[in-house]
């Protein structure tokens, strides 16, 4: 068992884009993990004891909000998934099998979930309006396999063109809270570089808790490639946007801008149709405070 089977893109769908990743700018087994428990696996039983523990510390006193476990063969993998799809869904995995390494992202926070939940909605409410909910599928936290790892997003969608079960999706969505930034950042770059070109845009989504204020970040393949390899383009964050309180923030490589924008073509994998009201997916200022307030709302 894996999380997914590596994506069969049809050709169609990649020969509007020609960008490359660089194979790898970070160490996925450590970086974005400062500070955090690294356990060996010793059956089911100590497993859901450690998550547990886990949980509560992370939910009650702002623990990591990750966890590592290590060497966790194919085999206990899999028991771990079962594991997990039984008493612990809102667990998210990445599983490096060349180091037989097992990272845990934990969820089940109120703020969490409906941050994710509620950006996804306002998502699905745009494409409702241009008409398009027959071209976008939503894949939930499907996992998807790259070069010796696996992992699973938050929620992630992807066009009906990609046809096939197993394609990657367009676009995903990250989220944690603020203290794991660093990791969540990691996690893009994860997307970018191990989906052979196919996955272009990742939302990062970050929270604190006490202030209950949001950071997000869209992360894509650079416009220009890298100096040192003018093959590659290096995934980089092209827009930003902070809501705190009742005031958004919202920038492009450190110049204002009026709107936090998910482009149409690289969701699409096709030009939109202006006559027919298709565009960007735009997100005013006004969105991201109505967004952040529909979370701070629901999760008193």
């Amino acid at each position: 068992m894996s999380l997914h089977q590596s994506g069969v893109v049809a050709p169609s769908t990649t020969q509007m884009f020609d960008q490359r990743a660089p194979p790898k700018t970070v160490n996925y087994a450590r970086d974005g993990l400062v500070g955090v428990d690294r356990l060996q696996y010793r059956g089911s039983r100590s497993f859901k004891t450690a998550i547990n523990n886990h949980l509560n510390r992370f939910l009650l006193n702002g623990a990591p909000q990750y966890v590592v476990f290590s060497p966790v063969t194919q085999k206990e993998f899999e028991e771990i998934i079962n594991i997990r799809d039984k008493q612990y869904k809102g667990l998210r995995f990445m599983y490096i099998g060349s180091e037989t390494i097992l990272i845990i992202k934990l969820g089940l926070s109120a703020v969490q979930e409906l941050a994710y939940r509620w950006f996804a909605r306002c998502f699905q409410e745009k494409f409702f309006k241009m008409d398009l909910d027959s071209e976008v599928v939503p894949m939930g936290a499907a996992g998807f396999s790259g070069p010796g790892s696996e992992k699973e997003p938050d929620t992630a969608f992807k066009p009906s063109s990609r046809r096939f079960v197993d394609d990657w999706p367009t676009l995903v969505v990250e989220c944690g809270v603020s203290e794991s930034l660093a990791r969540l950042q990691v996690d893009a770059k994860w997307w970018l570089e191990n989906s052979a070109g196919n996955v272009k845009t990742v939302i990062v989504i970050s929270f604190s808790v006490p202030e209950r204020n949001f950071h997000l970040e869209k992360w894509e393949l650079a416009v220009t490639p890298d100096p040192s390899d003018p093959s590659t383009f290096p995934p980089t964050i092209t827009q930003e946007a902070d809501i705190i309180g009742e005031e958004a923030h919202i920038t492009a490589q450190g110049v204002t801008k009026a709107s936090f924008v998910i482009d149409f073509t690289k969701v699409m994998l096709r030009k939109p149709v202006v006559r027919r009201g298709e565009g960007n997916f735009t997100f005013s200022e006004k969105d991201l405070i109505e967004w952040a307030g529909r979370v701070r709302r629901s999760s008193q």
